[in-house]
C-alpha cells in the first residue's frame, strides 16, 4: 500500500472535503524502504486478533486526535 492511499482513506474517514497533498517520498537518505509487521505468530500462539481493521483504526486515531485536540 503506498503512502497516498493510506493519506486517501484518512481523508475518507476524516469526513472532510479535500485533496492529498503528499510532497516527497518520505524515506530520509539511509532508511529502509519498507516495513512490514506480521502477526500470524501471535494470532496461531495465542489466538490474538486485532480490534479493528485499517479503516476502523484509522477513524479511531483520527477521533481520537480530535478529542485530544478540542
Amino acid at each position: 500500500m503506498e503512502v497516498i492511499d493510506i493519506v486517501r482513506r484518512l481523508i475518507a474517514v476524516s469526513g472532510q472535503d479535500v485533496e492529498p497533498d503528499v510532497q516527497g517520498s518520505g524515506i530520509p537518505r539511509g532508511e529502509i524502504d519498507r516495513q512490514f509487521l506480521d502477526s500470524s505468530a501471535i494470532r496461531e500462539e495465542l489466538g490474538w486478533q486485532p480490534r479493528w481493521d485499517l479503516d476502523g483504526g484509522l477513524a479511531e486515531t483520527y477521533a481520537w486526535y480530535r478529542r485530544s485536540l478540542d
